[in-house]
């Protein structure tokens, strides 16, 4: 019986993870971008407030219980504060995000129906259909916050985070989507990769696959 059962376990389908996505960087000319900017195309899902904050606390109920953020205070180090902040439930992607306050940065989580946690390190931009977001942090100067660009799909267990890029030769200074598969990066670079020095800017045309 041990055996049938371990048998039939194989044959089962493996659990369906987040889909692959293939990301493609084309360089743009800063024209190139400035005409993609006017195309931009701007996303905001509906959001309701059916959580609200007290004592402290940002309760969220979801099929695997109930998720606590709690506010964290430390007398005379203000520098070990926490502060969370609600900013909404989308019904369409059946998601709450929160604000996470620092010290000196911020990060957002996504807290999905069905108990799925996503931390992001931005505000998410949404794609024109809200199948994908991206979300960024531009930090060459300061080691204490990430660097870089991450991409989130609708999956299942709400979005799901299927591509991140951490570049040490450049920093995200600005993303735009202009299609549900394309977006539009504008890249800051310091010359000899020293933050002192004065910055240039490069830009780039990114397209995901399937």
């Amino acid at each position: 019986m041990i055996v049938l059962l371990f048998t039939l376990l194989l044959r089962l389908p493996a659990a369906a993870g987040p889909p692959a996505v293939r990301v493609a960087f084309r360089p743009l000319t800063q024209q190139a971008y400035l005409e993609a900017k006017k195309a931009a195309i701007v996303t905001k899902p509906a959001r309701t407030f059916p959580v609200k904050k007290a004592g402290g606390r940002i309760v969220i109920p979801t099929a695997k219980g109930r998720k606590i953020f709690r506010d964290v205070r430390v007398a005379g180090d203000e520098t070990s504060d926490i502060t969370y902040t609600y900013e909404g439930f989308s019904a369409k992607l059946q998601q709450h995000l929160l604000r996470i306050g620092y010290y000196e940065s911020s990060e957002w989580v996504l807290v999905a129906a069905n108990g799925t946690i996503s931390k992001l390190w931005s505000p998410p931009g949404y794609s024109p259909g809200c199948n994908r977001m991206l979300a960024y942090s531009s930090s060459m100067e300061y080691e204490m916050m990430p660097n870089g660009l991450q991409l989130f799909q609708a999956g299942a267990g709400g979005m799901q985070k299927v591509w991140e890029t951490a570049p040490t030769a450049w920093a995200p200074e600005e993303a735009f989507w202009t299609s549900d598969n394309t977006a539009v990066l504008k890249q800051k670079r310091y010359p000899g990769l020293n933050a002192g020095n004065k910055p240039c800017f490069t830009y780039a045309k990114l397209t995901m696959t399937p």
